[in-house]
């Protein structure tokens, strides 16, 4: 990773650089004192910006997969049908056939990006939880 400090000194650190980095701008978070240390130095990818169509796919997408019970959004996103070939999750693993379905619109919701990790994990784990 090759950065600037503060005082304009170029750097040049052997370090691990997430795969983002190479699309999007980087930020180098580094100790002033030690500012060539490997491991005092993380390289992050900051989010981008949602635009506002985006943003709102994004909450209705998650508004579907997680319906409140007031919520006033009642359409459903068409299902992709499966192929004869590979049978239902829910049928592979005879778990209850709702779970499993949320989990895998979950999957394909963050696969496409509508869903952040952080997002994915939280429903994933509310989905998982054992019953109150």
């Amino acid at each position: 990773m090759h950065f600037a400090d503060a005082s304009g000194t170029r750097h040049a650190v052997r370090t691990v650089v997430p795969q983002d980095a190479f699309k999007h701008a980087p930020v180098a978070y580094y100790d002033p004192e030690r500012p060539d240390d490997p491991a005092r130095l993380r390289v992050v990818v900051p989010a981008q910006p949602l635009m506002a169509a985006v943003r709102t796919e994004r909450e209705a997408a998650v508004r579907r997969l997680l319906p409140l019970p007031d919520d006033d959004l009642v359409s459903t996103p068409p299902r992709t049908p499966r192929t004869a070939s590979r049978p239902a999750a829910s049928e592979r693993a005879g778990a209850d056939p709702s779970v499993v379905d949320a989990l895998e619109r979950l999957r394909d919701l963050h696969t496409t990006g509508a869903l952040t990790d952080d997002e994915y994990a939280a429903a994933k784990s509310r989905l998982l939880a054992p019953p109150a």
